[in-house]
């Protein structure tokens, strides 16, 4: 058999064959390495591509902390070729502008859902939740009145009840379902990253579908979708039984709150019930995955680092218990939308957490015109990521950048920062839409927390945590154990 074999193949047609295919191949890499878009992503500094490979090498397993040198290295613009697919890395606030048309429609569409009114309704949400959170995690501490908790796994927790409540209506997934979701989003996250660094051959289509990466992922999707579509027609038949049409749920008063609490779904189907709506259930689908997807992981690291920084710096932890007490006392009541204005300090601890662990260390836009940064022009078609770890760490913006530094944020530091030097929720027409609504939950949930819980580590002298170098900076492995005891100077 492998006598034929050879015989076949070395048969002087095959041979001819065979010859011409590598010759039109080098000529077409020929003539494409010396096309004007080639040409233009080459005049970018970076590091010098292998054949064929590009970066790939330089990549695949980079550490986190050499983002920030390979800027340094190579000015705050740079391009890395992954295989034959360029990406044009920008790291400097001043080099984030660009034109383009923007897409409008979707957002005006989703606006409505995120108005202010909608969100001060949301603050019982994060009351009620943030409150039952903070009571499970003192019931744990059991008699010695402190114990180790890998804080991570809690606060995703959280977040996955608080964005079913906010966005779907309730808890309307079992225990089960609601880990499967999570889990879910994790194969997905790691299949993307597979595509877009590791495995670059799989960002064409027709290969990547003989793969069981693309099967996994298909699974995945469709148990997503199933989850999401029982939620959505579940909805809609309490809808009809408590004689409310889509339509009638409520609508929003510009001179007054609404009245009933609406989740992010309900605002979506009275959209979608509007006369000429082109909102179809599919698309009320995928927004509602869309918001439960971005939100789930974004927010819990967010949560995550945050009481990390603060176990590390109990003098900071102090300020913002300080501020808690002034503001609340001794009482146990909720956290209202008023109270929200007066926790400055408490802000100023988020954003510096937001600054030193972006959730979401970069974030990448499809160029659809040839743009001028830099002094360079980026041509049609090519992906730049926006590095906004790297922005963050910029000593000439934020000096002693590794440094947990709160009062960074204060008004009177804040003058004559370029607005995009800070942008852990991405920056333009494009930023997140969600961006207040996080907040909220983050002020809202920590100041709950942290009226009633201290957070320390067994070393705070130890070097400062490096995340794992993933899609969002979570922490290693999963986890991040913190010791958590009660306050003993509240009643």
């Amino acid at each position: 058999m492998l006598d034929m074999l050879r015989t076949r193949w070395s048969s002087p047609l095959s041979l001819t064959f065979t010859a011409v295919v590598v010759l039109l191949a080098a000529g077409y890499y020929w003539v494409w390495c010396r096309s004007r878009f080639v040409r233009l992503i080459d005049a970018l500094p970076g590091p010098k591509p292998l054949p064929l490979l590009g970066n790939l090498l330089d990549v695949a397993n980079i550490p986190l902390d050499e983002i920030v040198l390979s800027v340094s290295r190579y000015n705050p613009i740079y391009k890395l070729w992954i295989g034959f697919y360029p990406t044009v890395v920008i790291a400097h606030p001043e080099l984030w502008k660009s034109s383009g048309e923007s897409w409008r429609e979707r957002r005006s569409l989703l606006n409505p859902a995120f108005h202010f009114q909608i969100l001060n309704g949301f603050v019982e949400t994060f009351n009620d939740l943030s409150l039952d959170c903070a009571a499970k995690m003192e019931e744990s501490l059991g008699r010695t009145g402190q114990k180790e908790m890998n804080v991570f796994s809690i606060m995703s927790k959280l977040v996955l009840d608080i964005l079913c409540e906010t966005s779907m209506g309730g808890k309307v997934w079992s225990e089960v379902e609601s880990t499967k979701f999570a889990k879910g989003i994790d194969v997905l996250e790691n299949i993307f990253r597979q595509r877009l660094i590791h495995k670059p051959w799989l960002r064409i289509d027709w290969i990547f579908k003989l793969t069981s990466l693309y099967r996994q992922q298909k699974q995945v999707l469709s148990d997503t979708n199933a989850s999401v579509d029982k939620v959505i027609k579940n909805r809609r038949q309490s809808h009809k039984h408590s004689g409310q049409s889509d339509d009638s749920v409520s609508t929003i008063d510009e001179d007054s709150r609404p009245k009933k609490r609406l989740a992010f779904l309900d605002l979506l189907m009275v959209k979608a019930s509007e006369e000429n709506s082109d909102m179809s259930d599919e698309i009320l689908r995928n927004e509602v995955s869309t918001f439960m997807a971005a939100g789930l992981d974004s927010t819990a690291v967010a949560f995550n680092w945050f009481l990390y920084l603060i176990a590390k710096h109990p003098d900071h932890q102090k300020l913002v218990t300080d501020e808690l007490d002034l503001i609340f006392g001794d009482s146990d009541r909720p956290v209202t939308a008023h109270d929200l204005t007066r926790l400055k300090y408490l802000e100023c601890c988020i954003k510096e957490t937001l600054r030193m662990y972006p959730p979401f260390p970069a974030v990448s836009r499809y160029l659809s015109e040839d743009v001028q940064s830099g002094g360079y022009t980026l041509p049609r078609g090519v992906t730049v990521v926006i590095n906004i770890f790297a922005a963050h760490h910029d000593p000439t913006v934020f000096p002693d950048p590794d440094a947990f530094k709160p009062e960074r944020f204060l008004p009177e530091n804040s003058v004559g920062r370029h607005p995009y030097a800070f942008i852990p929720f991405s920056a333009g027409p494009r930023n997140c839409i969600a961006q207040k609504y996080a907040m909220m939950e983050l002020k809202v949930c920590l100041a709950n927390i942290l009226r009633r819980l201290k957070f320390s580590l067994v070393d705070p002298s130890a070097p400062l945590e490096i995340p794992s170098p993933q899609l969002l900076l979570k922490p290693k492995n999963g986890k991040c154990n913190l010791i958590v005891s009660k306050r003993l100077d509240i009643s």
